[in-house]
């Protein structure tokens, strides 16, 4: 039996290193690419039975172009909007958002640019799944869990003590888990 190809879109070198060495010894082939505009051209050449996309992705000054190559057309202000609209999204449903965490996307920390590419996959039918990690006292990853909610996105966000987190091996074997699940289905 073939091995399964999954890609994984994971801008941290070490949690990539973490996740390719408990995919691989689990029998699948695991490529990785550590930013949207890679795994785009990595999903252009390449079949995959399943791609893992991290949610949240630094902001930087070519963010404009790395968009425009993703095929989205969207400028730095149009992706500050898309962060905004999660923020209003979130308020609508009765959660008040700290400004601060809507400037900090506008600002340069990490914007929620993973969910693009979700989104392109889920409208090509790509199995995927949105992995993230977080202390639910971190907004940014409770608005990335409303709005993967409303838009029927699949998400593993594993509400994580501190300390723990994307670094850890169990952290990748539960979201193993649940790629085998779906994958058997």
């Amino acid at each position: 039996m073939a091995k399964k190809k999954l890609l994984l879109v994971e801008d941290v070198p070490e949690f990539a290193s973490v996740a390719k060495q408990v995919f691989e010894n689990a029998g699948y082939e695991l490529a990785i690419a550590s930013t949207l505009t890679e795994a785009e051209e990595l999903l252009s050449k390449n079949t995959y039975d399943y791609v893992l996309v991290d949610g949240f992705f630094p902001y930087s000054q070519d963010i404009e172009e790395r968009v425009k190559k993703q095929g989205f057309n969207a400028t730095p202000e149009e992706v500050a909007r898309f962060a905004e609209s999660l923020a209003s999204e979130l308020q609508a449903a009765g959660m008040h958002l700290p400004f601060d965490t809507v400037i900090s996307w506008y600002m340069g920390k990490e914007i929620p640019l993973g969910l693009f590419l979700a989104e392109k996959l889920d409208n090509k039918k790509i199995p995927y799944l949105i992995v993230s990690a977080a202390n639910y006292h971190d907004i940014g990853y409770s608005m990335l869990e409303k709005y993967c909610l409303r838009k029927d996105l699949k998400l593993f966000l594993e509400d994580t003590a501190i300390g723990e987190s994307k670094a850890s091996q169990e952290y990748w074997l539960k979201v193993l888990e649940q790629v085998e699940e779906e994958l058997s289905n």
